[in-house]
Order: C-alpha cells, then sequence, then structure tokens
C-alpha cells in the first residue's frame, strides 16, 4: 500500500500583521440636463475613511476654473455653463496626513442624442412647408425690395452666406420704420415626456446695430395665434446676437425643454417682436424637437 505524507503549512500571520484599511477617493455623478450646458451636475461623495485616519478634508476641482472645500460628506452640486469634457478631481486628506485623489471626465456638448420627433433645415425648399402656418400680423413693408413679398408671406426661406445654407427668414427693417409682428407656426407635433426644442439663429444686420427679438409659443389646441396665446410666451430672445464681423458672436444655439406639454400633441410658434424703430432680419434654421 502506498503511503501519504501530510505536511504542515507555517502560520505566517504570526510574523505579518494585516495592513489597516486605506483612505480612498471617489465620486459619482448625476446630471440634471443630459449633459447639455447649462447644466447642473450633482456629485456624490463615495470616498471611503477610516477612522483611524482622523477627520478629512474634500478638495473639488471641476476643472473649469472653479474648486470646492469642504469637510462636509454631503453631495454637491456644480453647473457647468459651457460645453467641453472637464476632468473633474477629488482629492481627500485627512488630519493623519493620509491623501487620496480621484478623477473622472464630465463631457457637455450641445449636441443632444434620442428620437428626432420634428426636423426642419430648410435644405432642398425655396418656400414655408404648406403645413406650416404663416401670420403677418403687422402689415409693414419691408424697406427691402428684395423682400418685399414679406408683406404677405411673413417668413421666407432664403440663402444665406453666413449659415452656408437655406434659412427662415424674417423681416424687421420697414419704411417707414415700425415695430414687427411675424408668426411661423409649426406643424403638429407629438412630444415625449422630456422632449426639447432646438434652434440655431442670428440677426443679419450689417452694422451689428439693429438686433432683432422674437419669442416662442407652444399651443395645445390650434395651428393660429389664439391657441398660441393659451399659454402664453415659453421662451424669449431679446437682441438675438449678431455676427461675428460686425462684433458679434455669430450663429446662436438655443434650446427649450418642452417637458411641460409632455404626451401632448402641439404646435410651436416663431414670433418676430421686435420693438420701434426696429430691427433687421432674424434667421432661423434647424429647427429640430428631440426626445432624449
Amino acid at each position: 500500500m502506498a503511503s501519504i505524507t501530510y505536511y504542515a503549512c507555517e502560520d505566517y500571520t504570526e510574523d505579518f500583521d494585516v495592513p489597516p484599511p486605506s483612505t480612498v477617493s471617489s465620486f459619482e455623478f448625476v446630471a440634471s440636463n443630459n449633459l447639455i450646458p447649462p447644466d447642473e451636475v450633482t456629485f456624490y461623495n463615495r470616498c471611503v475613511v477610516p477612522e483611524r485616519a482622523g477627520s478629512p478634508t474634500f478638495y473639488w476641482d471641476f476643472d473649469d476654473g472653479s474648486t470646492l472645500e469642504t469637510t462636509d460628506t454631503a453631495a454637491v452640486k456644480h453647473t457647468f455653463t459651457e460645453e467641453g469634457a472637464f476632468n473633474v478631481s477629488l482629492v481627500v486628506k485627512t488630519s493623519v496626513g493620509d491623501s487620496s485623489r480621484f478623477s473622472a471626465k464630465v463631457k457637455l456638448t450641445d449636441q443632444l442624442v434620442g428620437d428626432t420627433l420634428f426636423k426642419e433645415d430648410f435644405e432642398g425648399i425655396n418656400l414655408i412647408p404648406s403645413d406650416w402656418e404663416l401670420v403677418n400680423v403687422d402689415g409693414n413693408t419691408p424697406d427691402n425690395p428684395n423682400y418685399g413679398t414679406m408683406a404677405d408671406s411673413a417668413w421666407i426661406v432664403v440663402y444665406s452666406s453666413t449659415f452656408e445654407g437655406n434659412v427662415a427668414l424674417g423681416n424687421s427693417f420697414y419704411n417707414p420704420e415700425a415695430g414687427a409682428d411675424d408668426w411661423m407656426i409649426l406643424p403638429a407635433v407629438t412630444l415625449g415626456d422630456n422632449s426639447i426644442l432646438t434652434w440655431n439663429a442670428m440677426s443679419l444686420t450689417t452694422s451689428g446695430n439693429y438686433p432683432d427679438s422674437y419669442q416662442i409659443y407652444v399651443s395645445t389646441s390650434s395651428q393660429d395665434i389664439d391657441g398660441c396665446m393659451e399659454n402664453g410666451v415659453v421662451f424669449r430672445v431679446n437682441d438675438e446676437q449678431v455676427g461675428e464681423d460686425v462684433g458679434g458672436d455669430g450663429i446662436a444655439y438655443h434650446q427649450v425643454n418642452l417637458s411641460q406639454f409632455a404626451g401632448q400633441s402641439v404646435y410651436v410658434a416663431f414670433r418676430l417682436m421686435t420693438p420701434f424703430p426696429g430691427g433687421d432680419r432674424l434667421a432661423i434654421d434647424n429647427i429640430t424637437i428631440i426626445q432624449p
């Protein structure tokens, strides 16, 4: 019969102590606006600080010029106002000299991702689509003879070299000078739970001195002014930015959350409302409604 030999293992735990727990820096974050600026982001402190390490201090760096020092483990909030990739870091230092650092990238972008419920970029067409409603309330005659037809149509489709494509154009440069009141009401769109309206815009003044102002309305009843007025102004733009060549910032990007109309069939309206003594021309492009 074969013999089996057993060997006893030496107990090394008598010679080596179990290391104490370490201080560990960590956090998680949740965005409130789908990481679309401006967005208030909540950062949850997940640091591990053992008792033997003493009292901790937390140093937040949001990588946009803003920092925060606190001894509180509660969540912190920070609003990012611009798009970009921000390397947010959290350093924890304790009263006995321990320290640990953790960082994570927070990327904000103006480009929404989701289901497109509506989109019009005016390419391939030379007239405002027939299922849109145009209402020229002011009845004024444009000063520029190139836009004479706007005395009837309120908005037209034109090519813009600045946008490098077609745009919807509203006119507010009249002779004699007067305030504008021109409506462009989109066809019905059924919204989701958190639908977002976005568009690009710029005042096409050649001097920079005559920017346009306008308002956004949402009708839940009918594709007309009365329906839009029922819910009042949803968003207002005073003195839309102008081109870089005349001292402005160029084409603007806007977005409006339409969650207050969730699940409803709505008509979105753009109302050019430049007051006396008048503006010039307003360009609207890339009107989009997205369900993130």
